[in-house]
């Protein structure tokens, strides 16, 4: 995926997944942030697996890498972040890794300028508003960028579970639309009816 400029440098750079990687386990996958020069060459690679500061939570054959996304500044800080699909990924609607199979998820990577990452939320069977999963189901096998569906101001997701079939036929295939929401608390200010202060608060 290109992630934009990054570092700052006036060079596109790249999130590049390797989701058959072995960082901290089996498989669990890695994405690879890769900071360009103009002719080709690569000045410098950041690794993003689980065992990165404030990276993804993986387990064994997750095969986080899958799928990228650059889906621009969410948080609002002036980064481009990032969602990378984990199709193997075993979460189920309980947040318990071990009772279920092959469900998958989609990690948010909010993003630092040196590649770093700054927070990981990720979307699975158990989040709130999230997908409704069963095994096998691969959800995050492809993720898009989609722009602002809904008019809130987010970016929304489309995410591919190519192997759903949900009783209507043999691994079908679905896409979910995720409407994201705002993570930043907005500016209200709050005046009497005569405007003769602006004192801002934060509110949700």
């Amino acid at each position: 995926a290109n992630i934009g400029d990054l570092d700052g440098d006036g060079v596109n750079d790249l999130a590049v997944g390797a989701h058959l990687d072995d960082a901290g386990g089996n498989a669990q996958g890695t994405v690879h942030i890769i900071f360009m020069n103009t002719d080709g060459s690569v000045k410098s690679t950041v690794e993003i697996n689980s065992s990165t500061t404030n990276g993804p939570t993986l387990t064994n054959i997750d095969r986080f890498g899958f799928s990228v996304a650059n889906i621009g500044d969410l948080d609002g800080d002036g980064v481009n972040d990032l969602a990378v699909g984990a199709p193997l990924d075993d979460m189920d609607e309980n947040g318990d890794a071990a009772g279920a199979t092959d469900q998958g998820a989609v990690h948010i990577i909010f993003m630092n300028t040196d590649g770093s990452v700054d927070s990981t939320v990720e979307i699975n069977d158990s989040t709130t508003n999230g997908p409704e999963l069963d095994n096998r189901d691969y959800f995050g096998g492809s993720v898009a960028n989609i722009g602002d569906l809904d008019g809130n101001g987010v970016i929304d997701l489309a995410v591919g579970a190519w192997k759903v079939d949900d009783g209507a036929g043999n691994n079908l295939g679905a896409v979910h639309i995720l409407f994201l929401h705002e993570t930043t608390k907005p500016t209200v200010t709050i005046t009497p009816s005569s405007g003769d202060c602006g004192d801002t608060v934060n509110s949700t």
